[in-house]
């Protein structure tokens, strides 16, 4: 059940910068066209800071010379650091609104505020990251790097990375509150310490994980093992792929298995469905499901539904979670999102004929973010 069904709590988690897989509806299918991390999130290259101010912007330039879209409005445009040197930076909050049977509240957190940079010199790139964050409801603000990594290209083709980052396993978005991320203890929030190898194509991609855990925090316990993503996109605007996850912890070890795949069936309307079966050493598996229904109104602003399921099943209990979602997505202009989304959460509880249980709950909430 704790598996499942973390919802509440890792909504208020931090999300690290914007990766959008919308974007493949217009030929973006591989997230290293726009961003310099290999699969998503983090800081825009300089074509990805083009695309943002032109497609994800309401009231958006057309003029490739504009530095609205730029860091700090072109504070670097046109000097020599600019480079070697790419900057980005976030700050997020969300106002959370939850009614239950048993009670309802509404509060607001600092998800992230938070600077990034990478240096690129000749076939080495450098990327850290500092900030603050306020892990829950009247939680004191902490400062945190969620990333800090060493990245060689060998080719156009081949790399290497280590360090602090998120490992490659589904669909990397921002949607860290699914069943197929934090439910899963995947995406953002459990960054680790890894070494990547990967193989990046125009049409295939392999990237070979080795997963560290958190050696300089090993309270938290995280997953040690490895991630192997597989994918391969037949056209510009549609990707699929596996992926397979093994990792220990001090008391325990699992299996995942994954799939997923995205597509811009249109110009305007874009899918994106991922399921990954898990297997615990303790004896209990399960499956965990995401689907997400995207469409663009007018350029910078989306309406999309989301549908969630997930079980856990074990010797004691069984349990499954379905979620259901509506949400309004608006970029207004350059370094601006707003996002305003309902979900209606069902939980049932079979732990024996006589003590069978099911909680419904409707969750609201509004996040702001700006970024550098």
């Amino acid at each position: 059940m704790k598996k499942l069904l973390p919802l509440l709590l890792v909504l208020f988690a931090p999300i690290t910068v914007f990766a959008y897989p919308e974007m493949a509806k217009y030929g973006y299918v591989n997230c290293n066209s726009c961003h310099v991390s290999l699969n998503g999130g983090g800081i825009l290259n300089d074509y990805g800071r083009q695309i943002a101010g032109q497609e994800l912007a309401i009231w958006g330039s057309k003029d490739e010379k504009d530095q609205e879209s730029q860091f700090a409005y072109g504070l670097l445009s046109g000097t020599s650091v600019q480079k070697w040197l790419k900057m980005g930076g976030d700050v997020r909050s969300v106002y959370y609104y939850q009614n239950t049977a048993a009670f309802t509240s509404g509060q607001a957190v600092l998800m992230q505020a938070d600077l990034e940079a990478a240096i690129i010199h000749d076939h080495f790139t450098i990327v850290g990251s500092g900030g603050a964050t306020q892990p829950g409801f009247a939680r004191t603000v902490q400062a945190i790097s969620r990333k800090h990594y060493l990245q060689y290209e060998f080719s156009d083709t081949i790399r290497l990375r280590v360090g602090k980052f998120i490992p490659s396993y589904g669909i990397l978005t921002p949607d860290h509150m699914t069943l197929t991320k934090s439910a899963l203890e995947l995406g953002y929030n459990y960054e680790s310490y890894n070494a990547e190898a990967s193989y990046l194509s125009e049409r295939f991609s392999l990237l070979a994980t080795g997963v560290f855990g958190r050696p300089d925090q090993t309270i938290l316990d995280q997953d040690q093992g490895f991630a192997i993503q597989a994918a391969f996109a037949p056209t510009e605007q549609v990707k699929f792929g596996l992926n397979t996850w093994y990792g220990k912890k001090k008391y325990s070890s699992r299996w995942l298995y994954g799939a997923f795949a995205m597509a811009g069936i249109t110009e305007k309307l874009f899918a994106s469905t991922e399921i990954d079966l898990k297997s615990y050493s303790a004896g209990d598996h399960g499956i965990a499901t995401t689907q997400r229904l995207s469409y663009e109104l007018l350029e910078g602003l989306w309406f999309y539904g989301t549908q969630e399921y997930g079980t856990t099943r074990t010797v004691q209990l069984n349990s499954n979670s379905q979620v259901y979602g509506l949400g309004l997505q608006i970029f207004p202009r350059s370094h601006f999102e707003f996002n305003l989304a309902y979900e209606k959460i069902s939980n049932q509880l079979a732990a024996g004929a006589l003590s069978d249980t099911t909680s419904n709950e409707d969750v609201a909430w509004f996040m702001s973010h700006y970024y550098f």
